[in-house]
């Protein structure tokens, strides 16, 4: 159980790393407009 709460962690961290990348790029965009 211990190494399935580890690699949850993992998907959830690169999932928010992901999100927070994608998040910055439509701002950028929407600044250049």
């Amino acid at each position: 159980t211990h190494g399935v709460g580890i690699s949850s962690n993992i998907t959830r961290a690169s999932i928010r790393a992901l999100f927070s990348a994608v998040n910055r790029f439509i701002a950028h965009e929407a600044v250049k407009e």
